[in-house]
């Protein structure tokens, strides 16, 4: 079975190869190698723990499970509002990582703010052409599980 057509690979093969790069709010966004989306999703990995860890400072993870249970209105708006402040510090960092623009130029070039902040992310997407690569994902995992008995969803 072929999941690609060879013209459409050797034509998206040649465009995704080019130095494709987009200047936004001054920084210059590139298309990054595997190493680059690796790196962020370590930062990724410990995300659950370092939220858990600056929303319950001195607790240990199951402790903070264990107390979940015993959670009421004010505890959960107090975990709320010190969410407010952790997430964004970490989506950023997240965002740096992948992007290669400083953290601190995100989060204090007035150049950048909020929308600036959104487009960084949009011209990533698009010169890394992560559409394309869900899309072929989503063909390769049709094509796998077309080849097993048990699957599994993307």
């Amino acid at each position: 079975m072929q999941i690609f057509r060879k013209d459409q690979a050797k034509k998206d093969n040649n465009t995704l190869s080019l130095g494709k790069t987009k200047d936004v709010c001054g920084y210059e966004i590139k298309k990054m190698p595997l190493g680059a989306y690796l790196r962020a999703l370590k930062r990724v990995e410990t995300l659950p723990e370092d939220i858990l860890g600056k929303l319950f400072p001195g607790k240990e993870t199951q402790e903070i499970v264990d107390g979940l249970t015993k959670f009421d209105k004010t505890m959960l708006m107090e975990a709320a509002r010190a969410a407010f402040f952790v997430v964004p510090e970490h989506a950023v960092a997240f965002v740096a990582e992948l992007t290669g623009v400083d953290a601190d130029a995100l989060l204090n070039d007035p150049g950048v703010g909020l929308v600036g902040f959104l487009d960084i992310i949009q011209a990533f997407i698009e010169v890394n052409a992560l559409g394309e690569f869900r899309s072929r994902l989503t063909q390769v995992v049709t094509a796998i599980r077309a080849t097993t008995k048990t699957g599994y969803k993307v």
